[in-house]
Parts: structure tokens; C-alpha cells; sequence
């Protein structure tokens, strides 16, 4: 199973993700949640893009660098929403290592408050 690369929506302040891995899944970092760093150009070519399209896949993963942190417990995952936080989860049929479970909590704010911190960003570019 797997979650196309993509940002959140521009709502979401916050992400926080606990990793709760079984004994079996410790330390296997292919669980663990992608984030894709890309150079300036790649990213001004996605500027009004949220989720890659199955058929981009292969194209965007050969312009972004992958960044997994390690799929341990107590780890705690945090990171703000931004224009260039892409991030994804693949987890190949094959690892075959059961469910992958992870506590997450998710900060929002108003469409309204949202609205203004994306007219503050494209002022500040």
C-alpha cells in the first residue's frame, strides 16, 4: 500500500506522528514516512500541485530527494505544512511485516487564519 506524494491540506499547521512498530517492523526504515527535498526549480514546477498523479510517480521520485527517518519507538515525528513539504508512505506488499501503526495529531487552523500565512508567504518571495 502506499500514499502518493503530497502536501496536506493548507489547513494543517502541524503534523505529529508517534511510531508504533511491532517487534518484527523495529528499525526497518522502508516503514517510515518519505519526505521528498527537491531543488528550487523542481518545486516551482509543482507551485499549484498538492498530490503527484500515479503517472508522475517515477518522475518525482528521480527529481526529489528521499528522506526517511527511522521507523522506531519513540520516535516522534514533527513538521510543519509548507509549500514544499511533500511527503509520502510506500510500504511494498512484500515486506510483509503487518500493519504499520503510528499515533498521529494533527494541528488545523481556520481557512481564514490559513489564508492569511499563505498571502504572508508569497510576499516574502
Amino acid at each position: 500500500s502506499y500514499i502518493l506524494p503530497h502536501l496536506d491540506h493548507f489547513t494543517k499547521l502541524l503534523s505529529m506522528m508517534l511510531y508504533l512498530p511491532s517487534e518484527e517492523q523495529r528499525g526497518d526504515d522502508r516503514l517510515s514516512t518519505i519526505f521528498h527535498q527537491g531543488n528550487s526549480s523542481t518545486i516551482e514546477s509543482l507551485e499549484q500541485t498538492e498530490t503527484i498523479k500515479t503517472r508522475d510517480w517515477n518522475d518525482f521520485r528521480n527529481s526529489f530527494e528521499e528522506i526517511r527517518p527511522p521507523f522506531s519507538e519513540n520516535n516522534l515525528i514533527v513538521f510543519t505544512r509548507t509549500k514544499t513539504s511533500w511527503h509520502s508512505v510506500d510500504y511494498p506488499a512484500q515486506i510483509k511485516k503487518g500493519t504499520r501503526l503510528s499515533i498521529n495529531i494533527n494541528l488545523h487552523i481556520s481557512v481564514r487564519d490559513a489564508t492569511k500565512r499563505a498571502l504572508l508567504w508569497n510576499k516574502t518571495e
